[in-house]
């Protein structure tokens, strides 16, 4: 007889994390980016030391033999304590927070300025639905790339 329950597969930076005494998966409505919290064991202190902020984190998990959903995102905060590490680590929207934009565009579509705000995030588009609507001017000054966007859809609405 075999017992099954939750399968967790864990990368984060360079390691191949066995164990996961604890961990908090954040996918909320409405919030810009997704956030992993972890606490993973760490006696010698070697992932504390080794791990830095961005590193690549890679998620899989399921449940009774399966793997059959995933999560990658990047470290954004490392504390040790004691004989573990506490990690956040967010998803890749974490750019729209972090990158600002000050740009104006003049009649051009909304599918082209969102476009042009995502690939200023490093990221890139996939299928973009609504209006394609041409606005005539629009002014961005210093704001993150979420507020942005939340800007055109308050224009459009």
């Amino acid at each position: 007889m075999t017992i099954t329950g939750l399968n967790i597969n864990l990368t984060v930076g360079a390691f191949t994390v066995n164990r996961l005494p604890w961990a908090e998966l954040s996918l909320e409505r409405g919030a810009v980016t997704g956030r992993l919290r972890m606490d993973l064991p760490d006696p010698r202190g070697e992932l504390a030391v080794a791990l830095q902020k961005k590193d690549p984190v890679d998620l899989f998990f399921g449940y009774r033999g399966g793997l059959s959903q995933s999560w990658s995102g990047a470290i954004t905060e490392i504390k040790a304590v004691r004989d573990f590490v506490k990690i956040t680590a967010a998803s890749p929207e974490q750019a729209f927070i972090e990158t600002t934009v000050t740009e104006c565009f003049h009649n051009e579509t909304t599918r082209q300025v969102i476009t042009r705000l995502i690939a200023l995030a490093g990221l890139t588009p996939g299928r973009l639905e609504g209006p394609e609507e041409t606005i005539p001017h629009l002014i961005f000054s210093g704001r993150p790339v979420w507020e942005c966007l939340q800007q055109i859809n308050a224009t459009l609405d």
